[in-house]
């Protein structure tokens, strides 16, 4: 399949709404398909036919294809869902609970392809460059740059989801401290152009980390930037809580990059 891409109508908001719903109705017809030859109105799963009218016209759009081929089902089953969206609930629809839980099935397993490829469009790229950073002295301009390889999909366990809530609320708040000091710039612990770079890799972290894959290098570039901001407020002994909540921030990152599975 060609890549997903960002210009495309369909965007990773998107399909990760394609995707509730989609697993919503799946699980509403996994309970109508257990009774045997049950049938099911397409009236009640309107969301569902909502979805796979947005997917077979986004479908023709990117790739000039019909639905159906990348779901390989018949033309004229898909287009019973279609059908009863352009007819506005006029007429009814009756399908067999476990013809209609196959269509969402395999709709799910498309729409997690296109999820996977427009987060690959977002953030895997071969190098990440913050090197356009306002200066008047180009002498002093740093380049802050690392590749982005090493990929890895977010298990969906508790102990997982809560430790990356609980970093995403410590760079958030870190990114706050760092906008909000009002300090002279001689008694800050970081130059403008540190700053600027830290709170540039802490937004990518953070945007990151909503997203169901994340990379490795990225995570422990801004686990090591966080190392130099902190260790430059101790040494200038100010902003003490940019030191303790980078401190907090580091180890989360650290216990994060653990509990991935990166093979």
């Amino acid at each position: 399949m060609e890549n997903v891409s960002p210009d495309d109508e369909l965007d990773l908001d998107d399909i990760h709404e394609i995707i509730e719903t989609l697993e919503y109705s799946i699980n509403a017809l996994r309970a109508e398909a257990a009774t045997q030859n049950a049938h099911i109105y397409l009236s009640d799963f309107s969301a569902l036919c909502s979805v796979i009218t947005e997917l077979n016209d986004w479908d023709k759009t990117a790739y000039g294809t019909d639905l159906s081929n990348k779901l390989g089902i018949a033309p004229s089953l898909v287009s019973k869902f279609l059908r009863f969206l352009t007819s506005s609930g006029e007429k009814d629809i009756r399908m067999k609970a476990f013809t209609a839980l196959k269509v969402a099935e395999r709709a799910l397993s498309y729409a997690k392809s296109l999820e996977s490829e427009a987060t690959d469009w977002r953030y895997k790229k071969p190098k990440m460059d913050i090197s356009e950073l306002n200066s008047e002295d180009s002498a002093t301009k740093q380049i802050l740059h690392f590749s982005a390889t090493t990929w890895a999909a977010v298990p969906k366990t508790s102990e997982i989801q809560e430790k990356i809530s609980l970093i995403a609320e410590l760079l958030d708040s870190l990114i706050l401290n760092i906008n909000s000091a009002n300090l002279p710039p001689s008694e800050q612990a970081l130059s403008e152009i540190e700053k600027q770079q830290l709170i540039a890799v802490l937004e990518t972290a953070l945007q990151m980390l909503q997203a169901p894959l994340v990379e490795k290098n990225l995570l422990e570039e801004t686990s090591d930037l966080l190392g130099n901001a902190t260790r430059k407020a101790a040494e200038k002994s100010v902003q003490e809580a940019l030191e303790t909540l980078g401190k907090k921030a580091i180890y989360h990152l650290i216990e994060l990059i653990k509990l991935i599975p990166w093979d």
